[in-house]
C-alpha cells in the first residue's frame, strides 16, 4: 500500500490505495412535499430480537389456522384484519409460501421467505386502544400460494382471544393506490401441501435487532430508490444534520434526524449542487469534501454555501482523480492532527503524479535481477519508496 501527499492546494490531502465496497439500500415510496422533497417520515419502534426470541421460545404451540390469498397466486396482495386492543400480552405467529412482511398499526414486525419456519413475534408494544390492524404484505414465488397466521391476544381479566387467517380478512393489489380484490381461502387449518407446519417449532423473526440491555432501534427514513436513489456514504454536518450521496445520478440530500422524544418527523432535502456519485463524504474546515466516483467525474470537490444562509451552492473542483468503478475513488477522512484530508482509492486509480521508470523493463517475469530505479515528478511526493512493481510470490488473480 502507498501513502501520496498531493499539492498545490491546502489542506493537504493525503491518497492511500486499498480495495472497497458499495452499500446499497432497498426502495419505498415516502411522501413529499412536491416533486423535490422535502421528504419527512416519522420514526418507527423496530421490535428487538430478545422480544421475538421470548415469543419464540416461551409461547404455547400455537393451533392451526386457514390458509388465505388473493385471486392469482402469482400476483403480491395485502392481506388486512381489524380488530380490537386493550390486551396484556399479544403474540403473532404467521407464515407465507413464498416470502411475507408483517405490519402491526404501520410498523413492520417480521418479515420471512421461508414458510417451513413459521415466525413468532411479540407485538404486545405495537398495540393501542381500541381499532387496531394486522397487515401481510404477501407474494409467491411459484407454485401454490398460501398464508396461515394466528395473534393470540390475552386481556388483562386472562380471557384469550384469537384473530386468525380466514374468510373475514380483506385483500388489496399492492398498487398505489390499492384496489380491494377478492380474497379466497386456499386450504383449511393444517391442510394443503403445508400441513401443520404452524404449529411446527418457531423461529425468531428476522427483523428484530440485538442491542444491549435498555436501547431501542428506530427506523428513521426508508429511502425511495427512484427518486433519491441507493446511498453510499453519509457524513454529518457542524448541526448533527446527515449528508447522504446516491450512487448513480440522483445527487446529495441533507437529513434532519427525527427528535428523540418523538415530537416530529425525519426531513429528508435535497442539497441544490451538481454532485453526486459520492462515495467519500467528509465535513471540515467550514466546508462540505467529496470523493466523486464517476457521478461529475472522479476528484475530490469542495462544497460551500457561498451566502450563509445554510444551504450548500458552490462547488469546486480540487484535484482529478484517474480511475472509477469497485476499485475507483472512495472514502475521505480526517487526518490524526486534525491539518489534512486523507483520500482513499482503490488499485483501479492512478497514484495522482508521474512515476518515471529508470530501469529496464522485465520482460520475462520471474525476480528482478537489479532493483526497480524510478523518479517522481516535481509534484509528487510518497512516504514509502515509489520504485514498486509486479513482483508475484504465488501467481496472479486477476481481478475485476
Amino acid at each position: 500500500m502507498s501513502t501520496h501527499t498531493l499539492h498545490p492546494f491546502r489542506p493537504k490531502i493525503v491518497t492511500v490505495c486499498w480495495l472497497f465496497a458499495a452499500l446499497v439500500f432497498g426502495p419505498l415510496t415516502l411522501k413529499a412535499t412536491g416533486e423535490t422533497g422535502p421528504w419527512r417520515q416519522p420514526a418507527e419502534r423496530m421490535p428487538l430480537a430478545a422480544d421475538a426470541q421470548a415469543a419464540a421460545t416461551a409461547v404455547p404451540k400455537p393451533a392451526l389456522a386457514a390458509w388465505i390469498w388473493g385471486p392469482d397466486e402469482k400476483r403480491e396482495y395485502r392481506l388486512t384484519k381489524a380488530f380490537q386492543g386493550g390486551a396484556k400480552t399479544a403474540v403473532l405467529v404467521a407464515t407465507c409460501d413464498n416470502a411475507m412482511k408483517l405490519f402491526v398499526n404501520g410498523t413492520e414486525v417480521a418479515t420471512s421467505d421461508t414458510w417451513e419456519a413459521p415466525v413468532a413475534i411479540d407485538v404486545t408494544k405495537q398495540l393501542v386502544a381500541g381499532d387496531n390492524e394486522l397487515v401481510a404484505i404477501v407474494r409467491n414465488a411459484g407454485g401454490l400460494a398460501g398464508f396461515s397466521c394466528r395473534l393470540v391476544l390475552t386481556d388483562p381479566d386472562g380471557g384469550v382471544r384469537v384473530v386468525e387467517s380466514d374468510q373475514s380478512w380483506s385483500a388489496f393489489n399492492t398498487l398505489s393506490p390499492p384496489n380491494p380484490v377478492a380474497l379466497r381461502v386456499v386450504a383449511g387449518p393444517g391442510n394443503g401441501p403445508w400441513g401443520d407446519v404452524l404449529a411446527a417449532p418457531r423461529k425468531a423473526s428476522s427483523a428484530p435487532f440485538t442491542v444491549p440491555q435498555g436501547f431501542h432501534v428506530e427506523r428513521l427514513f426508508v429511502v425511495p430508490k427512484e427518486v433519491l436513489g441507493s446511498w453510499v456514504c453519509l457524513t454529518t454536518d457542524p448541526k448533527g444534520r446527515l449528508i447522504a450521496s446516491d450512487q448513480g445520478d440522483k445527487g446529495l440530500v441533507r437529513i434532519t434526524p427525527a427528535p428523540l422524544d418523538g415530537s416530529g418527523e425525519t426531513v429528508v432535502e435535497k442539497i441544490p449542487v451538481p454532485i453526486t456519485g459520492a462515495q467519500g463524504l467528509l465535513w471540515a474546515f467550514d466546508a462540505l469534501y467529496a470523493v466523486c466516483n464517476g457521478g461529475p467525474g472522479s476528484g475530490l470537490y469542495r462544497i460551500t454555501d457561498a451566502n450563509a444562509d445554510d444551504t450548500l451552492d458552490t462547488v469546486e473542483k480540487l484535484r482529478d482523480f484517474e480511475g472509477g468503478g469497485e476499485h475507483g475513488p472512495h472514502n475521505i477522512l480526517l487526518s490524526p492532527d486534525g491539518s489534512r484530508l486523507f483520500v482513499i482509492c482503490g488499485n483501479h486509480t492512478q497514484v495522482p503524479f508521474t512515476v518515471k521508470n529508470l530501469t529496464e523493463p522485465q520482460t520475462m517475469g520471474g525476480i528482478r535481477s537489479t532493483q526497480r530505479r524510478v523518479e517522481l515528478a516535481a509534484d509528487g511526493s510518497s512516504r514509502v519508496p515509489a520504485n514498486w512493481d509486479e513482483d508475484q510470490i504465488v501467481p496472479r488473480m486477476w481481478d475485476a
